[in-house]
């Protein structure tokens, strides 16, 4: 007989999980640090693409190392579960987009229209249409869901599904507009950091239903292409 409530499946072992949770402040801070003076030290004429090429390599290169593993039974899952992946997928896809006009309409209502950082991504993918798309197309969602929706809320979801949430958020937006803290806190950048509470949300539950970490790995792609497909179209 078929088991009525769902089972979340959570294929990272402990010798994957903690050498994982402990990345996850090397990728967002350590790397963002050295990467680019490294960078400039080795290539002072290399571009900022260059530096974030660069600053993904390095992480890519750790998950395949280190979570190789992971990725591997995840794929069989994917396998599996492709009917469950691709409703969770193409589910994600609109509510992420429905959540998002949401958002941006409640910040229009109280008068505010503009996302910074979001708004100079785009603008990178824009002026580099080489090197930026390689970055957000293939390494970016690859790194990013293995650590951030992988390691953070896969980590927690035995724990507490509404934590897991929480955290994975937290955490990703956080990677998302650190860099910004510095200039100083104000409302622009809680609304830089609220922006990306929806793709949060429908990638984990992307994860959560979809049976396979390459779930949410496809639909981050998805949700990449189209965007860069809508900036670098004359």
């Amino acid at each position: 007989m078929r088991k009525a409530s769902y089972s979340f499946r959570f294929p990272m072992s402990k010798t994957e999980l903690l050498p994982g949770a402990i990345y996850i402040p090397v990728h967002i801070i350590v790397l963002d640090f050295l990467v680019p003076l490294v960078m400039k030290a080795a290539a002072p004429s290399a571009s900022q693409y260059w530096s974030d090429l660069v600053y993904f390599s390095v992480s890519f290169l750790f998950i395949l190392i280190v979570m190789h593993s992971y990725l591997a039974r995840s794929f069989t899952d994917l396998v599996q579960c492709r009917m469950d992946a691709l409703t969770a997928i193409v589910v994600g896809y609109f509510g992420y987009y429905i959540a998002r006009w949401l958002m941006s309409l409640i910040f229009w209502i109280v008068g505010w229209n503009g996302f910074p950082a979001v708004t100079g991504i785009l603008s990178q993918v824009r002026l580099n249409s080489g090197v930026m798309p390689i970055v957000s197309i293939i390494l970016a969602p690859i790194v990013e869901e293995v650590l951030f929706r992988g390691v953070v809320f896969g980590g927690l979801r035995h724990k507490s599904r509404a934590l897991a949430y929480i955290v994975s958020f937290l955490v990703f937006g956080f990677y998302c507009v650190w860099s910004r803290f510095f200039s100083g806190f104000g409302w622009e950048l809680l609304i830089d950091f609220l922006y990306y509470l929806p793709v949060s949300l429908a990638l984990c539950w992307c994860y959560e239903k979809g049976g396979s970490i390459w779930a949410p790995v496809l639909l981050h792609m998805l949700i990449n292409i189209l965007s860069i497909s809508l900036t670098i179209t004359p």
